[in-house]
Order: C-alpha cells, then sequence, then structure tokens
C-alpha cells in the first residue's frame, strides 16, 4: 500500500498533468473569456502544487501569467523558479513565446 508521500505526490502529478491540459485547451480557444478561464483554472492547480512542492510548477506559473499579459506576476514566479532551480535552460526560456509581450 502507497505511504501518504507517495500519494500526495500521484495527486500532484495529476494537478500537474490536468493543469498543462488546460492550458493547452487555453491556447487552442478562440474566445477570449474561455481561454481566460481556462487560464485561470491552470493557474490554480499549479498554485496547489507549488504550495506543496516549492519550485516545482514556478515555471509554469510564469508561462500562464505571460499567456495572461502579466508580467509583473510573471517576473516573480520566474524569481522563485530560478531560487528553486525549476528552470529551462536560459535559451529556452528566453526565446519562450509566453514572454514574447515583455
Amino acid at each position: 500500500m502507497a505511504d501518504d508521500a507517495q500519494l500526495e505526490g500521484s495527486h500532484l502529478d495529476a494537478h500537474m498533468r490536468n493543469a498543462d491540459a488546460l492550458v493547452l485547451q487555453g491556447q487552442m480557444a478562440q474566445d477570449k473569456e474561455a481561454r481566460e478561464d481556462l487560464y485561470a483554472q491552470a493557474f490554480d492547480l499549479y498554485v496547489l502544487v507549488e504550495s506543496k512542492r516549492p519550485g516545482h510548477a514556478a515555471w509554469k506559473l510564469a508561462c500562464v501569467a505571460g499567456y495572461r499579459g502579466n508580467a509583473n506576476i510573471a517576473k516573480l514566479w520566474l524569481k522563485r523558479a530560478v531560487k528553486f532551480d525549476g528552470m529551462p535552460d536560459i535559451e529556452t526560456a528566453e526565446a519562450h513565446y509566453a514572454f514574447e509581450r515583455f
């Protein structure tokens, strides 16, 4: 039988996958309101994961903030991702389309 830590870990992994799917749906959504709702749902799931595993979802939170056009929030999450070594390599980060507007 799985211990509590394994069970929590599998739930957090499922939350990450669900949030990733919501982000993809948001990227494909034609309707601005629907897109924003999907991004908000994904953001909430990533925050839940981040609260249990610091640094684990910080990069994804920065990306969602970027998709939503919120540069200040994106920068805060990027700083946290750097702090917890949760960033992709710098070339990938700089080229990521979530941050094109900044």
